[in-house]
């Protein structure tokens, strides 16, 4: 059985910004084969492709000033895109053996990327402390695996339940985790655009956080970055989410609700519906049901969350 996940993506430059550093790609991952010659009517070099097997979502926010930022984030999805392709063995996450295999590789590729976002950062003097939050979501029905490092963040909406699969990776949430700030001053505390963990941005390391989801039918999944939850509280997205609808229009909503209340960084929303599961007999899956539109000027419950968490303090990185 495969699902129908329709997916809108949409990234807008805000109200206070002069350059949109936030990139995002939604893509579905299947296997192909390339002809070099037959007896059937197949042009040399056309492409056959099986059913997809998964859908890749990556979001990332960037930091390290107007043309760094832009091209951190850029440079960490496409490093993630072209080692997935080149390394990829086509784990069965629905397997637990393999999803922790695969986690591990996804655990990998992340350290690998940071270490070319230093190597860039080094060589050129404009990009020195590029950095960038990265947050993956693998979907290969029926399991769900997120990785992530920074203030990203990814939502799961099940049953009018709520819940952020992610940690903020700053000091602020050091803070409040410890008992040394409150929740509600995390937000406008100095300590809350510190970050502690992401890829790039003079770290020694980056440590993934990941975190494993079994889906279910008309779950909800939204990614995005801090310019939406800077603006509008997990209750207010919540309520924006709970009535459902088209996708494409509720995250056009949730970008004009943050930069009407002041947009004063970057948004990025990609919200996934898991609309209902059909037979393999169908194609339903493999219809394009993913939109990406740009907005804005773009430059270079416990039982539905597994986390496993490694936490570690390396530099910290002002965005």
């Amino acid at each position: 059985m495969h699902p129908q996940l329709i997916t809108a993506g949409l990234t807008d430059i805000g109200k206070r910004r002069d350059s949109n550093q936030d990139n995002f790609l939604v893509a579905d991952l299947t296997r192909s084969l390339q002809v070099a010659n037959s007896s059937l009517p197949l042009s040399p070099g056309s492409r056959v492709y099986g059913n997809p097997l998964s859908r890749l979502i990556l979001v990332a926010d960037g930091m390290g000033g107007h043309q760094a930022g832009a091209r951190a984030s850029a440079q960490a999805i496409e490093s993630m895109v072209r080692q997935l392709l080149e390394t990829q063995d086509w784990f069965d996450i629905s397997d637990l053996e393999q999803m922790d295999q695969f986690a591990l590789h996804i655990d990998r590729l992340f350290r690998s990327t940071h270490r070319s976002l230093e190597e860039a950062s080094r060589s050129d003097p404009s990009l020195k402390g590029m950095g960038t939050t990265l947050t993956l979501v693998y979907v290969s029905w029926p399991r769900m695996i997120v990785v992530h490092a920074g203030d990203s963040r990814c939502y799961l909406l099940r049953n009018n339940q709520f819940k952020a699969l992610t940690k903020d990776h700053t000091i602020a949430s050091q803070l409040v985790s410890r008992g040394e700030l409150r929740e509600e001053d995390a937000a406008s505390s100095q300590w809350g655009n510190m970050l502690w963990n992401v890829l790039g941005g003079g770290g020694v390391d980056v440590r993934p956080e990941i975190c494993t989801v079994d889906l279910r039918e008309e779950d909800w999944i939204l990614v995005c970055t801090d310019g939406l939850n800077k603006h509008l509280s997990d209750e207010e997205i919540y309520q924006k989410l709970i009535g459902g609808g088209d996708p494409h229009y509720i995250a056009n909503d949730l970008i004009e609700s943050a930069n009407a209340k002041g947009g004063t960084d970057n948004i990025t929303v990609v919200l996934t519906r898991v609309a209902r599961v059909v037979s393999d007999s169908t194609s339903e899956f493999t219809k394009p049901t993913t939109t990406i539109r740009e907005r804005g000027s773009q430059e270079p419950s416990t039982d539905i969350l597994t986390p496993t968490t490694t936490i570690d303090s390396p530099k910290p990185t002002s965005t």
